[in-house]
């Protein structure tokens, strides 16, 4: 593990920085993506290991030894972690997804490098072709064509000089060359240097690094909530509430029809509009309810309302007018904790996930007590009623 990844990791597990963690991820997250990619065809997927990987990270840094090369522990997890994606998949979706993106990438490939055509044949085969090698061979094209380290950098990291790293780099290379002309894949050495190094590691998608950096270490923050007993029992609500969402500096709010997130807020933004919903529209409709008897009688809109804001009925009336809405602006209170709730549960997925269960649930319950209310409204207002008053 190079120093700085080491004081990175160091920082991470002792003081819990999310600055440190996150400069991990954006210093590694290239690679693991581009490999999750290679294998699985599908950026959907390459997120989902990529934040998978990361999560990983978190929970497991405490137990990295110093002299763990980070690059490729990252990278075997990212290939363990792509085949259980792999396994899990239908073989026909895989078989279709594969179809359709790789073709989709190769018209978006870049042909101004001229080595694509060879790409288009090396990168199906590279994850098996790398993990071939033995362990050291494998961290040392890691280093030096994957993330583009220098032969003096690529011995400090294996504790070797620059001439060893340099013939451990040249007979890992051609083991890789012997490896893809078995498989019907001609290569020269020096062909295939160039072609891993202009594009084994591709950009990330804008945004990845944030959401990554998020679920990872809202993962790790819940792991480590959850091993301390009993005792933590008795304020899980209050940690959902917060740790969920104050901890972090990005929150998912919005969710497409699968449950993915879509739409995202910064940590101050999201309490604000929780604050205003939660508290300000119950107290609106609280001052609502109350002020209403001040107001002119034919600005009031109610059925019936000659009859029921006659001045001997008057009186009556603002009263249940007030408990009504009373009732109102206390379900909705409620019902905003809920929605806070289920946010919070989203984002600690991983990646973040929104349940289609729980929001149904939330969200019927929401509608079967505002219909209720309308129909007990209606019912107090309605003309027959009057009749019974009468």
């Amino acid at each position: 593990m190079t120093a700085s990844d080491l004081d990175l990791l160091q920082q991470y597990t002792r003081q819990r920085s999310e600055e440190a963690f996150a400069a991990l991820v954006r210093r590694h997250l290239n690679l693991v993506y581009s490999a999750a990619l290679r294998q699985v065809r599908s950026p959907p997927l390459a997120e989902e290991i990529a934040q998978s990987v990361f999560a990983d990270l978190a929970r497991n840094a405490h137990k990295l030894k110093p002299d763990t090369v980070l690059t490729a522990w990252l990278y075997q997890v990212t290939r363990r972690t792509a085949v259980d994606v792999i396994r899990r998949e239908s073989r026909r979706q895989l078989r279709e997804q594969i179809a359709t993106e790789m073709n989709a990438m190769n018209l978006q490939a870049d042909s101004g490098t001229g080595f694509q055509p060879v790409w288009a044949d090396i990168e199906p085969l590279l994850d098996e072709a790398m993990e071939s090698l033995d362990e050291t061979d494998r961290t040392a094209v890691l280093l030096r064509y994957f993330e583009n380290k220098s032969l003096r950098e690529v011995g400090q990291t294996l504790g070797t000089s620059e001439d060893a790293a340099q013939k451990r780099v040249s007979r890992a290379v051609e083991r890789l060359r012997e490896f893809f002309s078995k498989r019907g894949v001609p290569v020269g050495a020096s062909g295939l240097v160039v072609v891993l190094s202009a594009n084994a590691v591709q950009a990330a998608p804008v945004g990845l690094a944030t959401s990554v950096s998020i679920t990872a270490a809202t993962t790790a923050l819940s792991t480590a909530t959850a091993t301390k007993g009993t005792a933590g029992l008795k304020a899980t609500a209050a940690a959902i509430l917060t740790n969920a969402i104050v901890s972090q500096k990005v929150v998912a709010t919005h969710f497409d029809l699968e449950g993915r997130p879509d739409i995202w807020m910064d940590r101050s933004t999201y309490l604000f509009f929780s604050m205003a919903l939660g508290i300000g529209l119950p107290l609106l409709l609280i001052g609502l309810g109350y002020f209403v008897r001040f107001l002119p009688v034919n600005s009031i809109k109610i059925p019936n309302r000659n009859y029921w804001l006659a001045p001997e009925r008057r009186e009556v009336t603002f009263d249940f007018l007030f408990r009504h809405l009373l009732w109102l602006a206390c379900f909705e209170a409620i019902f905003m904790i809920g929605v806070h709730l289920l946010i919070a549960h989203a984002n600690r997925q991983v990646p973040p996930h929104l349940s289609l269960l729980l929001f149904w649930g939330v969200f019927g319950s929401g509608l079967t007590f505002v219909v209720i209310w309308l129909w007990v409204m209606l019912r107090r207002f309605r003309r027959d009623t009057i009749s019974s008053c009468g």
